[in-house]
């Protein structure tokens, strides 16, 4: 939904009936309304988490040169707010959450990225992670997180689980940031490199 550009990829991956004719709007319009019916099917079927992406309308930028101006960030944390909130109101309706999996050209893709989508739409408890060690930096990261809701094969997660990974990828877009190890309260994580 908030992909930018929609194009030929989309096509690819979606259902005819989500594609459409291929105009962004209704396109993001589709799968908005896509996503609000898969929590209520989820609901439905006694599923209570439903792990995906939302897309980002500023990943282009990640590479940041030329400069991008932080106005032009803020829109696109904005943006990710206008179009999820609504979806996030079906998904607290449901008593479903939706467990966004932190991943290179999502609005959330690293640790203050999280932070930032987190920002925007204000902490809500239908929003959570789906943690996949995999998009980390190489290298051992211990991992303490109060809010995964589910594992990547879609079984339940316990809270405060603490755990080694060891990633299978070698760099993402934008590398693990300074202060990383920091504690963050709001986030709900601590990451520790254990050397």
């Amino acid at each position: 939904m908030c992909d930018d550009p929609i194009d030929s990829r989309h096509q690819a991956i979606l259902l005819p009936q989500v594609w459409g004719d291929g105009d962004a709007k209704g396109v993001r319009q589709r799968a908005a309304h896509e996503m609000k019916l898969t929590a209520r099917a989820a609901a439905g079927l006694g599923v209570d988490t439903v792990v995906g992406f939302t897309g980002s309308s500023i990943w282009k930028y990640v590479a940041m040169f030329p400069p991008v101006s932080q106005s032009l960030i803020d829109a696109g944390y904005q943006d990710f707010a206008d179009r999820w909130n609504p979806i996030l109101d079906v998904f607290d309706e449901v008593g479903v959450r939706f467990a966004h999996e932190v991943h290179p050209s999502e609005i959330a893709y690293d640790y203050w990225t999280t932070v930032a989508a987190m920002d925007a739409i204000g902490h809500r408890e239908a929003f959570r992670l789906n943690w996949d060690p995999s998009h980390f930096l190489s290298g051992r990261i211990l991992i303490r997180s109060d809010f995964c809701g589910t594992s990547r094969t879609g079984s339940t997660t316990s809270i405060a689980r603490t755990r080694n990974v060891r990633s299978a990828m070698a760099t993402t877009a934008a590398g693990l940031p300074p202060g990383l190890g920091r504690s963050s309260t709001r986030l709900g994580l601590r990451v520790h490199r254990p050397w």
